[in-house]
C-alpha cells in the first residue's frame, strides 16, 4: 500500500502520486482515471482530422466539431496528424466523470493554432469535470488550455489532466487553471507567453491537490510558474470577510476559498525569464527536487496578499531543489508566511 504522511510529520517526502483508488495528502484521490489506471481505456474513440468528413472511424476521421458535438463521458477523441485551426470547449453538460473521464489525445505531428476569437484558447474547459489533454502542440490565442470552475470551494471544477503537451505564443498564459481541483499539469512545456499575462503555467482562485511535475516553463514575461489563491478575488469581491471561514478554511472542510491547499509541485525546470515562481496563500504542500533560475528580477517567492495570517502561505515543505540566481535579487523569499521549511 502507499504510505499515508501527514505533510506535519516528519516524512512528508514519503508522498507519492497515487495509484487508482489510493490516497494523496491522506485524502481518496480524486484525479482523473486517465492519469492514475494504466488498465483505462475509452469506450469509444472518434478519429479527427483537420480536413475529415467521415463517420469518425480509424480509416475515416470525422470533423473536431462534429467529435466535440457527440463526446460523452467515457469516450476519446483522437487527433490524427496535420495542421488544426480553432478552439473547442468543453462544459458542465458535457463533462467526464470520475470513472469514465474524457480524453482529448493528439497523435505525433498534431499542431494546433488556437483562435483569436471568444476565450481564444485552444481547449476551453468551463467548469467541465475529469477532462484529459494529451499530447498537443498549441500556438497562440490567449490560452493553450484553460480549466475554470466556480470561486467557492464546492463548486471547484475537478479531475483535469494537461499531459505531455508543447504551448507557446499565447497572448495570456499557455496553461491557465481557476477553482480546479484534483488538476494534474504533468509533462508540459510552456514558453514565449504574452503581455496579457505572461505566466507559463497560471493555477488560480484557490485550487486543491493538485500536480505540477516534470514541466519546463521559460521566456515567459510574468512570473513562470503561478499559484495564486486570490483571496481578493475568491473572497473580497464576493463579499466574504478574509477571516470567515469560506474564505480562510479548510478544504478538507469544503472551505477555503482564499486558499491552494495539498500541492506537490515536483521534478520542474523553471529557468530564464523575468520572475521565478510565485506562491500566493498555499499551504500544506510540497515543493521539492525542482529546479529553478536565472530571473531578470527574482527568483522564488511564498507570500500573501491579506493581513490575515491564515491566508499567509503556511505548513509548506521546500526541499532538494537547486535555486539559483544573480547576486542582486533573491532567489527564495518566504514574505509575510507562517510555518515554513527549507
Amino acid at each position: 500500500t502507499r504510505p499515508k504522511t501527514r505533510l506535519s510529520g516528519t516524512s512528508a517526502m514519503a508522498i507519492e502520486i497515487p495509484g487508482r483508488g489510493g490516497t494523496f495528502f491522506d485524502s481518496p484521490e480524486r484525479f482523473n482515471r486517465y492519469y492514475t489506471d494504466p488498465q483505462y481505456s475509452p469506450a469509444k474513440t472518434y478519429y479527427v482530422s483537420s480536413n475529415g468528413s467521415g463517420d469518425g472511424s480509424a480509416g475515416n476521421p470525422m470533423s473536431v466539431d462534429d467529435a466535440f458535438a457527440r463526446i460523452a463521458a467515457g469516450e476519446e477523441i483522437r487527433f490524427r496528424p496535420g495542421q488544426y485551426q480553432g478552439c473547442w470547449q468543453l462544459g458542465e453538460d458535457n463533462s467526464g466523470t470520475y470513472d469514465a473521464p474524457i480524453v482529448l489525445k493528439a497523435d505525433p505531428g498534431v499542431e494546433i493554432s488556437c483562435c483569436s476569437s471568444g476565450r481564444a484558447t485552444c481547449f476551453n474547459l468551463e467548469y467541465a469535470d475529469y477532462v484529459a489533454v494529451d499530447g498537443f502542440t498549441l500556438k497562440g490565442g490567449s490560452y493553450g488550455v484553460r480549466a475554470v470552475g466556480g470561486y467557492e470551494t464546492h463548486y471547484h471544477q475537478k479531475g483535469v489532466a494537461i499531459l505531455n503537451n508543447h504551448i507557446s505564443g499565447q497572448y495570456k498564459d499557455p496553461i491557465l487553471s481557476g477553482g480546479s481541483d484534483w488538476i494534474v499539469v504533468e509533462n508540459n512545456i510552456a514558453h514565449g507567453a504574452g503581455s496579457g499575462d505572461g505566466h507559463g503555467i497560471y493555477l488560480s482562485n484557490g485550487g486543491d491537490w493538485m500536480i505540477v511535475r516534470n514541466n519546463e516553463t521559460y521566456d515567459n514575461p510574468s512570473s513562470d510558474f503561478q499559484i495564486n489563491a486570490d483571496p481578493i478575488s475568491t473572497c473580497d469581491d464576493e463579499g466574504i470577510s478574509y477571516d470567515d471561514p469560506l474564505c480562510d478554511g479548510s478544504a478538507l472542510d469544503s472551505l477555503g476559498a482564499g486558499v491552494s491547499e495539498f500541492n506537490l509541485i515536483e521534478a520542474n525546470y523553471f529557468h530564464d525569464g523575468s520572475i521565478g515562481p510565485n506562491l500566493t496563500s498555499v499551504r500544506n504542500s510540497v515543493f521539492r527536487n525542482n529546479i529553478i533560475g536565472f530571473y531578470s528580477r527574482h527568483g522564488t517567492s511564498f507570500w500573501q496578499e491579506t493581513d490575515n495570517p491564515k491566508l499567509g502561505s503556511a505548513n509548506n515543505l521546500i526541499e532538494h531543489n537547486l535555486f539559483m540566481g544573480e547576486s542582486s535579487s533573491h532567489v527564495l523569499q518566504p514574505e509575510s508566511v507562517t510555518s515554513a521549511a527549507a
